[in-house]
């Protein structure tokens, strides 16, 4: 598309190079003449090639394997039994989850002699990590929480929920910070392997909630990538507009066994028309419950939810979703890179030979926390019987990936790519 360039540089002091730069009057030929004042001391000739290419039609996909939906499930507080039976319930259904845990359940933070949190030039602290049981709800232990998370990190993710979950002096550096960047600390020497990019306001009922708020959401983003907010039964925007930092929940409430999937004015009905809202006009679903227990007689409304409720919401309203890829569930913090790095994302696929296509996906996103795979279908041949991805990842490997063709609804051939931006070229090669 622009012509190239060619440029030199003499190393002895006496000699003068002259160059020819390539056009498409000379052929794409360029020279570098190299003389002294009384001597033409050699000539180089570079002759490009002009390759022609047609442009490849290409989709990329809004979330991940085409789903036209997202959803994350996030329990909020820690409380030991309900995080046990997240996970077991993860488990059977396949699915993943986020722990919106509070940090000072697993940690606390070093104060100097005024009683002032102490940071230091970096604005890190010095965590000191609790030791035996903590005060959660129901038990469990440091050590138990941290086993229990390091046994299961393929199906739940920690998340961080404020340093103390109650009021704080939004005016006081120290205080503000222990509940960002502190918290994060504790949550992240607490359990090693877990980055904890994602965050979930706390409730604010203090006289300064609405500045409380207002100032952790101004510190976030130097440290975390999104954060879930209050509970309005709302899909959120994956789009441009996507409030990353105060993505709205929609929260499990207590229905009775009698009015489960009534709709009309029973408990379940708001739950249930977000789910659907999200699987017919695309969107992200963020979920939130508290305290889920074994029993099941509870009132219809409670946040206080029962295990066979939970798990029927579960497997009647958004199972099917998610089994027919209509909904991609994720972590949240997974789900979160991929929507950040969509909308910051520019995707270009050439060929120049009927066997290959050249494809380089980019993005604006910074590279050192922005690493998940965007799904891409490129059109390809209806010749091609199999195909090869070609590419050099972020670390420097080579990959070699085999490419089903697949057959879209129209009669059209395409190949289905995950790939990281900022990878460099990538080449489809068909045979």
């Amino acid at each position: 598309e622009k012509a190239p360039m060619v440029s030199a540089i003499a190393w002895s002091p006496l000699a003068e190079v002259k160059i020819d730069q390539p056009t498409k009057e000379n052929n794409w030929t360029g020279k570098i003449v190299v003389s002294t004042d009384t001597n033409q001391i050699k000539t180089y000739t570079i002759v490009f090639e002009y390759l022609e290419y047609d442009l490849i039609d290409a989709t990329l996909h809004q979330f991940k394997d085409g789903a036209k939906s997202a959803i994350c499930f996030m329990g909020d507080d820690g409380y030991w039994g309900t995080t046990q039976f997240m996970i077991e319930t993860c488990r059977k259904y396949n699915i993943k989850c986020n722990l919106a845990m509070i940090a000072n359940k697993m940690g606390d933070l070093a104060k100097d002699a005024d009683g002032n949190y102490i940071m230091d030039e970096n604005g890190d602290f010095t965590v000191i990590l609790k030791d035996g049981k903590t005060n959660t709800s129901g038990g469990g232990t440091v050590a138990g929480y941290q086993s229990l998370i390091a046994q299961n990190d393929d199906v739940i993710e920690i998340s961080c929920h404020t340093f103390t979950h109650s009021g704080f002096d939004p005016n006081k550096n120290d205080q503000l910070m222990a509940q960002v960047r502190g918290a994060q600390q504790i949550l992240q020497q607490a359990f090693p392997g877990q980055d904890v990019l994602t965050y979930a306001y706390a409730g604010y009922s203090s006289e300064t909630a609405a500045l409380e708020k207002e100032k952790v959401k101004e510190a976030l983003p130097q440290y975390y990538i999104a954060c879930r907010g209050g509970t309005y039964y709302k899909v959120n925007s994956a789009g441009k507009d996507c409030p990353y930092y105060e993505l709205l929940s929609t929260s499990f409430y207590h229905c009775s066994v009698e009015d489960r999937g009534k709709g009309g004015e029973y408990g379940d009905t708001w739950f249930k028309r977000a789910i659907d809202s999200a699987a017919k006009d695309g969107g992200w679903i963020m979920t939130m419950n508290h305290l889920i227990q074994e029993n099941d007689d509870l009132d219809t409304g409670n946040m206080t939810v029962s295990e066979a409720y939970f798990e029927y919401v579960i497997s009647n309203y958004i199972m099917k979703y998610i089994d027919s890829g209509v909904m991609w569930n994720d972590f949240f913090s997974n789900v979160s890179k991929y929507v950040y790095e969509y909308n910051h994302a520019t995707l270009e696929c050439r060929s120049y030979s009927e066997t290959e296509i050249k494809v380089i996906l980019t993005d604006t996103a910074d590279d050192d926390i922005y690493d998940y795979a965007l799904t891409i279908d490129v059109n390809v041949s209806s010749d091609w019987e199999s195909a090869t991805l070609k590419y050099t990842n972020r670390d420097g490997v080579d990959v070699n990936a085999n490419l089903p063709i697949r057959t879209a609804d129209d009669g059209t051939h395409y190949v289905r790519l995950q790939l990281v931006p900022d990878c460099g070229e990538a080449t489809i090669i068909g045979q």
